[in-house]
């Protein structure tokens, strides 16, 4: 149907042509003639030939087709009863010579104009019915164009929306990116710390393998030297405690030899013997004091040690807890970023697989489009012909009576109305590509966008990959990490067993020592109670021999006394005797001899009074010694007193230590 139109269709060059006469000539596409062109007449002679009905009303402005051939059908009726009316009065009017050739050419002419008429009609009606198919298709293409519109907005508007979810969890996943970033560089630090300490461990670990390796020829050497150690250790604390005796048996033994060489009285031997044995026994104790006092501080080291390293063990524990907690956060956060980039793959499948069909359908659109702009050309080269056939007819038709001139302007006024529906319909026709590349380009922008948002989408899957092998190697750094504290736990705890064990050795032995000094201690105790008895005792035998000392010399003066009395009166008896037989020189010799007697009683009695007054400054002495002896009994005393005191506190603090 296309292709006949298309054949049918003429330039307007075509219809330019004109007759001398001014009766239109037949051409080889005539054109359409309105009902005024056959009011012409013929000949002057004649009598003009009036129209039997006046021109047929105009059509609305913007009118259906179907309307237009309504309006169209009467006029073709009334083109036909001029025709036969014409051929009427050609008939009657044949009897005239001169106009037959004129008549037989009007009848060709009109015959001509009949077919063109005929196929005028039908190419209108093809026209016609083409227009209405086109406007139907333009209205279905407008309508489908408008719910693809719809559709598209609807989706722009759900593709926007996904867009902006897509946005706020590509924020919130930057954010945890730079979250994860961030406890990464933290992990990064510890692990250089902890590797370094381990690089450090490995160094002291390797060179004591080495110097063990080159100084030791296997375990049984190893558990040889640590037994020789332990050995070594207790022979060593033996030894001090044996030094510290020789120590104080030497000085001892000092203190004695020099108060043996400032003592030279045999009578003084026993008491400063007894003097130095107190002596001996209070250094020996207090020397027993100072070495418990040493074990103590000792032991009270080995626990200090101790505490410090149950307190850089629970430290240890809980670093690991907490690297562990930190673990299982970053596993939580990868297996969280692993389902987010999951998603957002499968929303990316889902926006692809929709812009495609879109894509699809734009193409199917596009191909309509163009197929509908080519219609249009042809239904504007169709109109454009139509207007030229009537500017041709314009052209072409000759001067017409007053009464044709309404018709004229009706004409006018209707081809102006068609021009003008015209102009809009190809405004719009020419708009509706306009829309559609809009729709086009914000499509093609929503795909930049999508395509960005994939690009966005692939590098967070990069850096969630990144991420992923990051938590993996922090996975495997911290199975290291554990693997070397449970090592250096296990260390830990070998070293804290061997500490125990060699605290409790020490206790033991230090026990051992204590219950030692404390025998000697009540043994010196004892001892020196014995000793206070055996002076209180020798005090009293001394006190009843200078009694019984004082008693006989007592006696022994009255006697002299009664000796000498008796002496006396010996004397005088001899005295007078001499005198009486005349015997004076022998009795100044005999009185020479006695006061030579006389002074060596007085000298003896000199020495025994320098004798009492050395016993008395003896027994002075030995009172100075006890009242010394006694204050250092009741040092002792108080000294033990307050040790009891302090083993039992020390004793209560390692309960509640433990």
């Amino acid at each position: 149907m296309e292709k006949r139109n298309v054949e049918k269709l003429n330039s307007p060059s075509d219809f330019m042509t004109t007759h001398l006469t001014g009766v239109t000539c037949a051409s080889s596409s005539p054109a359409l003639l309105t009902p005024s062109h056959f009011t012409v007449t013929s000949t002057p002679s004649l009598t003009s030939v009036t129209p039997i009905c006046s021109a047929p009303s105009l059509p609305p402005h913007g009118a259906d087709p179907r309307t237009l051939l309504t309006h169209t059908q009467p006029e073709v009726m009334q083109l036909h009863q001029e025709n036969r009316r014409l051929l009427h009065t050609l008939h009657t009017q044949a009897s005239h010579t001169p106009q037959r050739e004129e008549v037989e050419r009007l009848k060709e002419e009109l015959r001509e104009r009949d077919s063109i008429i005929s196929r005028q009609c039908i190419e209108r009606e093809d026209l016609c019915a083409e227009l209405k198919q086109s406007t139907q298709k333009v209205q279905q293409m407008c309508e489908h164009h408008a719910a693809e519109l719809s559709a598209l907005t609807h989706t722009n508007s759900e593709l926007k929306n996904t867009l902006h979810t897509l946005t706020q969890e590509i924020t919130s996943l930057r954010h945890q990116v730079e979250e994860v970033t961030s406890e990464r560089d933290v992990l990064k630090e510890q692990l250089s710390a902890r590797s370094r300490e381990k690089a450090e461990q490995a160094e002291t670990l390797h060179k004591l393998r080495t110097y063990i390796g080159t100084h030791t020829r296997g375990e049984d050497q190893h558990t040889l030297i640590e037994r020789l150690q332990k050995e070594k250790e207790a022979l060593c604390l033996s030894v001090e405690l044996l030094n510290v005796r020789v120590k104080s048996a030497n000085d001892i033994l000092t203190l004695q030899e020099r108060e043996l060489e400032e003592q030279c009285d045999p009578l003084r031997r026993d008491r400063s013997a007894r003097l130095l044995s107190l002596w001996r026994e209070k250094v020996f104790m207090l020397l027993v004091q100072l070495r418990s006092k040493d074990s103590q501080l000792h032991t009270e080291n080995t626990q200090l040690h101790h505490t410090e390293l149950q307190q850089q063990l629970c430290s240890a524990v809980e670093e690991n807890e907490r690297l562990k907690k930190h673990k299982e956060s970053s596993e939580k956060s990868t297996e969280h970023l692993t389902d987010t980039v999951h998603r957002m793959s499968v929303c990316v499948g889902e926006w692809e697989s929709q812009i495609e069909a879109a894509q699809c359908r734009m193409s199917a659109l596009t191909q309509r489009l163009d197929f509908a702009s080519i219609r249009l050309h042809t239904v504007h080269g169709l109109l454009m012909r139509r207007e030229a056939l009537w500017k041709v007819q314009q052209a072409t038709k000759p001067a017409e009576p007053t009464a044709s001139d309404s018709c004229i302007e009706r004409l006018q006024l209707q081809v102006e109305l068609l021009s003008l529906e015209r102009d809009t319909l190809t405004q719009e026709l020419k708009r509706t590509p306009q829309l559609i590349n809009n729709a086009l380009r914000d499509l093609q922008l929503q795909l930049c966008a999508v395509d960005r948002s994939r690009e966005e989408l692939t590098v967070c899957e990069l850096r969630c990959v990144e991420a992923h092998t990051h938590c993996e190697e922090q996975e495997r750094t911290i199975v290291e990490l554990r693997a070397e504290a449970h090592h250096t736990q296990t260390i830990l705890q070998e070293k804290l067993s061997e500490v125990e064990s060699v605290c409790a050795m020490q206790l033991k032995e230090m026990e051992s020592h204590l219950n030692t000094a404390r025998r000697e201690h009540t043994k010196a105790v004892v001892a020196l109670r014995q000793v206070e008895r055996a002076a209180e005792r020798e005090r009293q035998q001394e006190r009843e021999a200078e009694r019984a000392r004082s008693e006989h010399t007592h006696t022994h003066i009255t006697q002299l006394h009664t000796q000498l009395k008796e002496k006396d009166r010996d004397r005088h008896i001899l005295l007078a005797v001499v005198q009486q037989q005349g015997l004076m020189s022998e009795y100044k010799k005999v009185r020479r001899a006695a006061i030579h007697t006389s002074t060596a009683l007085t000298d003896e009695q000199q020495h025994k009074q320098q004798q009492t007054g050395d016993t008395g400054q003896q027994e002075g002495s030995v009172l100075n010694v006890l009242c010394e002896l006694r204050s250092l009994s009741s040092d002792l005393i108080h000294s033990t007193d307050e040790e009891d005191e302090d083993d039992e506190l020390g004793q209560g603090e390692h309960t509640q230590k433990h």
